[in-house]
């Protein structure tokens, strides 16, 4: 190889041009590669939260709903020389022989997600239980209708059901003491009001029902010098949920719709790059010769900076164009010299030469060239 004085640079223009390509072509190849492992990461979470969003069971969230049950009552006294006021409140004890009136409220609330045809009934009935304990048989019972009441053509997105009730306690408290005066017996005795509730309701979507049957109770003693009256209503306070039948049921409609955007774009996206980088760097004929020109010839070829590339062929006496790269391989062996490679243009252009002397041999792979053939 000759000195390094017959390399003779030429305008630097053509480096920065040349360092431009190169840096876009750098920059798409790290595109490509981010893409494709965002891509990765994103289609197994898409994947996942996809599965979250669905019932593989084939069922279908349609309506949800929140029952709410309570039953509310002040005490009437008689008039007395003790209590200023006419009614004590809910939750006290109570001293027996002043209480007149029981004036209760039963309520019971339906609310639903969505529209129903609902039909509904309820009863209140009232139960007298006369023991001689707790934990005895009854000795005399006596049952009270106190209301009933029922609807079948209501459409709406809740149900909103009370029945105000007056319970005569001091008629029932002197039924009690007559029965234990009369008998001399010391009982257990108490009033027990239960309101039974059933709703129905459908809904176009799901050929499944909403079948609800509730109820709640009022427990007052009797024949008792004072009193405290129980509430039990813990079974109404709930929740659930009608399903329907479907190949697939969504629950959750906007993680669904997210989560399969998000796939299909990462797959697309996905093989996408993968078949553009695969076409970019295997499948282009530019690269397949390139790289089998430098892998075959590795012993021979220096790889120089762009730099040095960059010659001023006037500068030379000869210059020797080769068509084929094996006559550069030729000439290389013959003059038991190097052939300097640098890639001018990334995926476009690469010059291979050997200088010897004023002479210079060089080769250009041209990718147009190559596709044209």
């Amino acid at each position: 190889m000759g000195n390094s004085d017959d390399i003779i640079y030429i305008d630097e223009s053509n480096n920065k041009q040349q360092n431009t390509q190169k840096n876009k072509v750098s920059f798409t190849k790290k595109i490509l590669i981010v893409l494709i492992i965002l891509s990765i990461i994103i289609i197994p979470l898409s994947f996942s939260f996809l599965m979250k969003s669905v019932n593989l069971d084939g069922q279908e969230k349609i309506v949800e709903y929140i029952e709410v049950g309570d039953i509310d009552y002040q005490v009437q006294l008689q008039d007395n020389d003790y209590y200023s006021e006419k009614y004590l409140e809910k939750n006290m004890e109570y001293v027996a022989n002043l209480i007149d009136t029981i004036k209760s409220k039963f309520k019971y609330e339906l609310h639903l997600t969505d529209t129903m045809n609902l039909s509904w009934k309820y009863k209140i009935t009232g139960e007298l239980l006369i023991a001689k304990d707790s934990d005895s048989s009854p000795l005399y019972t006596q049952t009270i209708n106190f209301a009933e009441k029922s609807n079948n053509n209501v459409t709406s997105t809740s149900l909103n059901l009370t029945e105000d009730l007056d319970i005569k306690y001091d008629e029932y408290n002197s039924l009690v003491n007559r029965y234990k005066r009369d008998f001399g017996l010391s009982v257990n005795s108490k009033l027990n009001l239960v309101m039974d509730i059933e709703v129905e309701g459908v809904t176009q979507q799901s050929s499944n029902k909403l079948n609800l049957k509730k109820s709640m109770t009022m427990s007052v003693p009797l024949s008792e010098q004072t009193i405290k009256i129980n509430i039990d209503s813990d079974e109404i306070n709930s929740n659930g949920v009608l399903f329907a039948k479907s190949g697939i049921g969504i629950e959750n409609k906007l993680l669904f719709t997210i989560s399969l955007l998000l796939l299909v774009i990462s797959v697309v996206v996905l093989i996408g790059c993968i078949l553009y980088y695969s076409k970019f760097k295997k499948n282009n004929i530019y690269y397949v010769i390139l790289n089998k020109y430098l892998n075959d010839y590795d012993k021979i070829i220096i790889n120089v900076s762009a730099e040095s590339s960059n010659i001023d062929e006037s500068k030379y006496d000869n210059i020797v164009k080769v068509d084929k790269f094996e006559e550069l391989v030729d000439a290389a062996e013959n003059l038991s010299l190097p052939i300097l490679f640098n890639e001018i243009l990334p995926g476009e252009i690469s010059l291979f030469f050997v200088i010897k002397d004023q002479t210079l041999y060089k080769y250009e792979l041209i990718r147009k060239v190559l596709e044209t053939k």
